[in-house]
């Protein structure tokens, strides 16, 4: 049976930064920056009345940014604690002000911060129902479902196993936008070494939440910031990373302040309460946003306002991608991946 990891990590990192205020330093402000991998900033600021907290985010997502205060001495939170916001992708916010209570005393604040992927805040659509995450013409089991004997357990318990042959096409479940692509990688094995090895593609939902399309061929069907509609092409399947043989794990999950994990889903089969998978039983796939018959129920959700005209290609007759610059590039991926 094929095992399989969430794409993404959800859990947080954190590192320690601890300053302090006496009453002896000047009044001009002194700024320590401390960054996570680039990924995320704090700029400390502090006076001889008071210490500045900001974060800085540099991903294509929102994060969350939570600070754990060791002790605090001689000093006020403004805001109260706890002291956490959401930075939108790209944004620098302040987390919290620490306000000196006597000007003739120090002051110290210890502490611990960390981030989450995504909104810890964002709440998971009741009605939201997902698709088959693949195509084809035929139909394909499920050979570990949610709460699995196998890998899917613990902050993974909410994942989708789909035996296949590498090679077929994988399908947006739920129309998104696309923010993290691995790909590149072409091994795979059950050593920890493969653990963060598996090709994915992770799209964001209009609610906050995320998929993961992992354990993918090389060769990403979509480029980061696209926007994918149900039965869009994102990839297609393979052999990478953390795996006993071919297949698709799907999960979709979310963050939260103690760091996140997969969450329970419901698939479309036309009925309001929809249906989740069961293990050894076997599953029609989506149709193709274009060329394929469709279902009833299965057609493609309207495209986001502002991806409409954005790259969107049709294959010439011959099957090459005739692009807007005058290449014409011989593939299989869609044309609005390749051309520039």
């Amino acid at each position: 049976m094929a095992n399989g990891a969430s794409g993404r990590t959800i859990g947080t990192v954190a590192v320690a930064l601890a300053l302090s205020l006496v009453a002896a330093v000047a009044a001009r402000a002194e700024t320590e920056t401390d960054c996570i991998k680039r990924m995320v900033c704090l700029d400390v600021s502090q006076n001889d009345d008071r210490a500045q907290i900001d974060a800085r985010n540099y991903l294509k997502v929102p994060v969350g940014v939570k600070l754990e205060f060791q002790s605090l001495v001689n000093l006020t939170p403004v805001p109260r604690l706890p002291a956490q916001r959401v930075i939108p992708p790209g944004k620098e916010l302040p987390i919290v002000t620490l306000i000196r209570d006597n000007a003739y005393q120090g002051a110290r604040y210890p502490f611990h911060w960390r981030f989450t992927y995504g909104d810890p805040t964002a709440a998971h659509s009741a009605k939201a129902r997902y698709r088959m995450p693949f195509g084809g013409t035929e139909d394909r089991p499920l050979t570990q479902g949610a709460n699995g004997e196998f890998t899917h357990k613990g902050t993974s318990a909410w994942s989708f196993d789909f035996g296949m042959p590498i090679g077929t096409p994988i399908l947006a479940a739920r129309e998104g936008r696309v923010v993290e692509i691995t790909d590149g990688y072409t091994k795979s094995g059950i050593s920890e070494d493969f653990l963060d090895k598996a090709n994915a593609v992770t799209v964001m939902h209009q609610d906050g939440t995320f998929a993961t399309y992992a354990h993918l061929d090389a060769g990403s069907g979509v480029r980061e910031g696209m926007w994918v509609n149900v039965g869009d092409v994102l990839g297609f399947s393979g052999n990478t990373g953390f795996s006993t043989g071919p297949h698709l794990h799907f999960s979709v999950w979310k963050s939260d302040w103690k760091g996140g994990g997969t969450i329970p889903i419901r698939f479309h089969d036309g009925s309001r309460d929809g249906f989740l998978p069961e293990e050894g039983v076997v599953y029609k796939p989506t149709c193709h946003a274009r060329g394929v018959p469709c279902r009833e129920g299965e057609l493609p959700a309207s495209p986001d306002p502002a991806a409409i005209g954005d790259r969107r290609l049709d294959r010439a007759a011959d099957g090459t991608c005739r692009c807007k610059n005058g290449a014409v590039i011989t593939t299989k991926l869609p044309c609005r991946a390749v051309c520039p």
